[in-house]
């Protein structure tokens, strides 16, 4: 195991949970597996994950994995070196990881080399192992060895072909499908520009109607205030009438002008 001291406080916590998730029942399902695959004078390692881990820490064993998953004489490990020194051992988990990814085990299921190196999280070495099993299981290219109910097997997507008839009619029912616009108009539609200017024009017949109000009021006062003879009044008194009925109308065609928009 990696020199390492030990944990304290909240980084022990999450390191015992780490811990939890590691599976003693799925850790000798991976050893059958790895030893059968592998063949040999391979040794099991006694149950446990603190054996588990230095098992496979050196990466000779994982190296040897991944290459007997390929044929003879295209294996992606050409050189595994029996070293105790620390780096290169770490390099050749490394290059079982790079190989795994390359055979198919997605980025997500691939551990991290401290988690095996310095037994981090032995959890995903398992997840790892157990992804690379199901696609060789599924892969079913006579390289797998051992129990194939050890593993299950991946989905596969099918893939259908069609010919160039097909994909044409494909696309003119895509096209019905979408609908046509044939015969459509623009009728009953208000385009933003037309809104703006109906805005527009009611915000000055308000300010119509206000300016008139305003000039009632004033030449009400005249007529109480000044001192003008009888047909002096009288003509005021027609301009304030006119007046008055053209405020109406403004506030007629204002309330038009609100329901015709809010249609």
């Amino acid at each position: 195991m990696a020199n390492r001291g030990p944990s304290y406080g909240l980084s022990r916590e999450v390191q015992e949970k780490i811990e939890q998730k590691y599976d003693p029942d799925l850790e000798q399902r991976l050893v059958d597996w790895i030893v059968a695959q592998c063949g040999g004078n391979i040794e099991r390692p006694q149950s446990g994950r603190p054996n588990f881990q230095k098992w496979l820490m050196d990466g000779t064993i994982l190296c040897r994995l991944i290459n007997s998953l390929y044929p003879r004489g295209k294996e992606p490990i050409k050189k595994i070196p029996e070293t105790q020194m620390a780096f290169k051992q770490m390099e050749k988990i490394s290059q079982f990881l790079q190989a795994a990814e390359a055979y198919g085990v997605t980025t997500t299921d691939i551990f991290q080399t401290v988690d095996l190196w310095e037994g981090k999280d032995m959890a995903a070495v398992q997840r790892t192992l157990m992804a690379l099993g199901s696609l060789a299981v599924t892969k079913d290219d006579g390289h797998y060895r051992g129990d194939r109910d050890w593993f299950h097997r991946k989905a596969q997507g099918y893939r259908r072909e069609f010919s160039e008839e097909q994909l044409r009619q494909g696309q003119s029912l895509i096209g019905l499908q979408m609908g046509s616009n044939r015969g459509a108009s623009q009728a009953g539609m208000t385009g933003y520009g037309v809104l703006h200017r109906r805005k527009h024009k009611i915000k000055a017949v308000f300010v119509d109607t206000l300016e008139y109000q305003g000039t009632l009021d004033t030449m009400g006062h005249l007529v109480e205030m000044a001192e003008m003879d009888s047909e002096v009044k009288k003509g005021i008194q027609v301009k304030l009438a006119l007046l008055d009925a053209q405020a109406l109308m403004d506030k007629k065609e204002t309330k038009a002008n609100l329901v015709e928009l809010a249609k």
